[in-house]
This record gives C-alpha cells, structure tokens and sequence, in this order.
C-alpha cells in the first residue's frame, strides 16, 4: 500500500511538471508511463483513474500538452512505431489491459482522449483491433458535444480533435457504430466553422464512409438529412446519391 501511495503521489507530480512545460526535457513522459504500467491494476481503477491527471484540467488546455500526454498514453500501451527506437522499453499490452486502457481514457471526456485515440486507429492494427477503440469514444464524443451544447460554451479546438478521431474512425468502424458517428459529424459541422476550421472537404469524406457503411433498413430522420444537404460541400452529388437509400 505505501508503494502505490508513494506512486500515485509521484505521478501526480510528474503531471503537475508536464502541464508546465517540463515533458521534453525531462522524459516526463516515460517516466509518468512506467509508473502508470508497474501499477495498472491501481492506476485504472474506475474509482480513481490517475492517467486523468494528464487528461484533463490544465494538460488539455494547449496543443503541446495534448501532444506530451498522448506520448505518454501510446507508451502505457506500449505503441510500436512511437517507441521503435526505445529497444528497452516492453511492446505491446495484454488485450484485456488493453480494453481497460481504452475504456477509462474514453471517458475522460477530452480533447486528449481523442487524440490518443485517433492515433491507436489504424497502422498495424486490426480492423477488430479498431472497433473496440472506436465504440465507446464515439460515444465518448457524443457525450462532451451535448456537454458542450448545454453549457453554452462551444470549444472548437475541442471539436477539433474530435473531428480527427471522427476522420479516421469513419473508415475503421463498422455497422453497429456507423450511425452514432454520423450523428457525432453532423453535430461537429452544424457546430464549428467547416471553412475556418478546414473541415470542409475531409468532413465530406467521412460522410461518404459513414452512409457506405450504415445499416440496411435504417432510416435516417428527414431533419438528419436536410442538414446533411445543407452543410456537406464538394462532395454533394455522391452524399445525396448515397442517402438517397435511407429516406
């Protein structure tokens, strides 16, 4: 018990160091994520999941601490390609652990998390691999975005990251998920500037993704799809043409 109060302790300082600029100089991050590997069980406990102290407040407030924090997350699992040149550190992670990892991040509710898991997406791995991933984020992307609508405060590099996630998710998802995400993209353009943002034209894409992949038999609200006609650009012909089923 001393030992893990000593790390969560430490980890909490190694967060604190982080969210003021100190990730690259001192390796906080590698630091921070063998702590949260040699203690897992504890360290994702539902109760109190320490990897929110780089997720949230502070850390997930500037481009640079999402980026540190998400080197962290992909060395907790372990990620191949971040870690290539790192012949000591241990790759990969049990699939359960793996889940664990995912579903606690997934429900930090932020930037970040979509950050990290936009990056799991894809690469080496599995189709199954990735819809594990995408399920309970694209909920997870649900959730903030009505969080945000309700307290009048709309946060467009939020939406951003999110976006991100929705890019690529929108190719690796399957049916059971097609729908809800499509939901979630629709919102994020109805939300943020697609010109500002550059959202345009890879919003478009995923759409196209989306529709290819939504249920057979499903019908899509009237509203649902007037907006779609509404904000969708260059694309347009094939996004209508691929509605045109679920009327």
């Amino acid at each position: 018990m001393a030992t893990t109060s000593l790390a969560r302790l430490l980890f909490s300082a190694i967060a604190v160091a982080m969210s003021r600029g100190y990730s690259e100089t001192e390796r906080f991050p590698a630091l921070g994520a063998t702590i949260l590997r040699e203690h897992f069980e504890d360290a994702f406990a539902p109760s109190d999941p320490w990897i929110f102290d780089v997720l949230l407040g502070s850390m997930a407030t500037s481009h640079q601490r999402i980026r540190a924090a998400t080197e962290l997350a992909l060395r907790v699992l372990g990620d191949v390609a971040l870690l290539r040149n790192d012949i000591s550190w241990e790759r990969d992670m049990e699939p359960e652990k793996r889940d664990v990892f995912v579903n606690i991040v997934a429900q930090a509710l932020s930037p970040t998390s979509f950050n990290i898991a936009a990056t799991m997406i894809g690469g080496s791995s599995s189709q199954n691999e990735d819809s594990k991933v995408v399920a309970p984020f694209v909920k997870s992307a649900e959730e903030l975005i009505s969080k945000m609508v309700r307290g009048g405060a709309i946060d467009e590099m939020v939406l951003q990251y999110i976006f991100a996630f929705v890019a690529k998710a929108s190719v690796r998802c399957g049916t059971d998920t097609a729908q809800l995400m499509f939901h979630v993209c629709l919102q994020i353009l109805s939300l943020t500037s697609a010109s500002k943002s550059g959202l345009g034209s890879a919003a478009d894409d995923s759409l196209v993704h989306l529709i290819e992949k939504l249920p057979v038999g499903v019908q899509l609200p009237l509203v649902a799809i007037n907006e779609v006609w509404s904000l969708c650009g260059p694309t347009v012909c094939s996004i209508r043409h691929g509605l045109m089923g679920f009327v």
